[in-house]
C-alpha cells in the first residue's frame, strides 16, 4: 500500500520539494540527534530538495514554505557534532547546506503502528518526540555547498 495522501495540510503532492532559503546557523546544540533506520513497506519516492536544519532537538529538512520535517536518514549515516554535519562514506552535509537530488517520502507518525514488520529505527524516541510527520530519505546523492 502506498502512503502518499497523508502528508499534512501545507504540503501538496508534487514531484519536487523546493527550497529557496537557507538555515541561519550551521551550529547545532549538543543535544541534537538524528534518526536512522529502515521503514518497512513500499512507498512512493519523490525528489527531495531542502536545507538541512537543526530544529527541536533533531536534524530535519526545511522546505521553501518554512516547514521542517525531521529526517529519517538511511542506515550508516552518523551525526558529527564537532563540525555540525551528517554523513556516511559517500559524503557529508552541514547544517545550513542545501540537500538536492535526493529521494524520499513523507510518512505520518500514526502510520508507524500499522506496519506488518516493525520499523528499525535508532534515535526515534529521542529526536522530535512531538513531530507528526517525518521525511524518510532513501537515496542521498548530492551534497551542495551553502549558498
Amino acid at each position: 500500500m502506498k502512503h502518499v495522501m497523508r502528508w499534512g495540510a501545507g504540503l501538496v503532492l508534487a514531484p519536487v520539494f523546493l527550497l529557496t532559503g537557507c538555515a541561519d546557523s550551521p551550529g547545532i546544540d549538543p543535544d541534537t540527534g538524528i534518526i536512522t533506520g529502515r521503514i518497512p513497506g513500499d512507498h512512493e519516492h519523490q525528489d527531495v530538495v531542502g536545507t538541512v536544519a537543526a530544529v527541536e532537538g533533531c536534524i530535519g529538512l526545511e522546505l521553501s514554505d518554512g516547514v521542517v520535517y525531521p529526517i529519517i536518514w538511511p542506515l550508516g549515516f552518523q551525526l558529527q557534532p564537532a563540525n555540525a554535519s551528517i554523513g556516511d562514506g559517500n559524503g557529508t552535509v552541514v547544517v545550513g547546506e542545501k540537500l538536492t537530488e535526493s529521494r524520499g517520502y513523507l510518512i505520518a507518525r500514526e502510520e508507524f503502528g500499522s506496519f506488518s514488520d516493525p520499523a528499525q529505527l535508532t534515535g526515534f524516541d529521542e529526536c522530535s518526540p512531538d513531530a507528526e510527520t517525518f521525511l524518510v530519505l532513501v537515496d542521498v546523492e548530492d551534497f551542495d555547498a551553502p549558498e
